[in-house]
């Protein structure tokens, strides 16, 4: 193996840790791959009907929203760190916050995706996904419940 296969190696396998998601109808399926071991591991469902808003950003638009967040940001990262290990515990069926750490420097970090709700806060790196996909999903979804 030469040096390139080994670097383009080691690049599919950092995109296929990042969180990634599955689109339903009616929700989307997250998998935070967590462990690497057990993929699907710690899956997390959320119903459309449980979210204000979706969006997908670049890494520009992410750096540009946690910005703007200041010291809240801070909060939310500590909270999410708190949630996820008592979820990997199984002490709590689902985390109410889910903040990874970002790196915007990091040329592997092109997409994230955000889902906020009255009970749930996600914003969330993501691997070959852009989130396009999920954002249109989530406003078909709106559309047809009003």
């Amino acid at each position: 193996m030469g040096i390139m296969d080994f670097f383009k190696k080691m690049e599919t396998i950092s995109q296929n840790s990042f969180p990634s998601y599955k689109l339903f109808s009616n929700k989307i399926e997250l998998d935070l791959k967590l462990d690497r071991k057990d993929t699907y591991k710690y899956q997390i469902i959320i119903n459309f009907s449980e979210i204000d808003e979706l969006e997908a950003y670049d890494s520009a638009g992410a750096m540009n929203i946690t910005a703007k967040m200041g010291f809240s940001y801070t909060k939310l990262k500590i909270k999410g760190s708190n949630q996820l290990a008592k979820f990997m515990k199984g002490k709590i069926k689902r985390p109410e916050v889910v903040v990874f750490a970002i790196n915007f420097h990091d040329p592997r970090f092109l997409h994230y995706l955000l889902i906020r709700g009255p009970k749930i806060y996600y914003f969330i790196p993501l691997g070959k996904q852009d989130g396009l996909d999920a954002v249109e999903a989530f406003k078909s979804f709106k559309e047809k419940e009003y």
